[in-house]
């Protein structure tokens, strides 16, 4: 369970570093074009911020549980909230590949 808290983490981290290199492209950018890549900036902060929060409901609820010694039974509902995080990270870093550069994108299909 640690190890995938630790994986959550570092695709929030990921993403931050991400989200950053498009805030710094939009201010290479002019009119519309910096409004639609502060937008994805945007975006990708709220993932992170969505993301945060699961996993302290996450980490909070093993603590919980850990508290009150309860049975195996227990981790399970744990288990699935850790698992549909990673299953955002996932989706989250897809999304950040998809929009890594998407200055490069565009540009490259205006000389094509």
């Amino acid at each position: 369970m640690t190890h995938r808290v630790e994986k959550l983490f570092q695709a929030c981290i990921d993403q931050l570093r991400r989200s950053h290199e498009l805030w710094e492209q939009a201010h290479d950018c002019r009119g519309d074009e910096t409004q639609r890549v502060l937008d994805e900036h945007e975006k990708m902060v709220g993932e992170v911020a969505s993301t945060t929060a699961q996993v302290v409901r996450a980490v909070d609820h093993f603590r919980r549980m850990k508290e009150q010694r309860d049975d195996d039974d227990d981790l399970h509902p744990l288990r699935e909230e850790l698992d549909e995080s990673l299953r955002v990270a996932r989706v989250v870093e897809e999304r950040m590949a998809a929009w890594e550069n998407p200055l490069s994108q565009h540009r490259t299909s205006e000389y094509e």
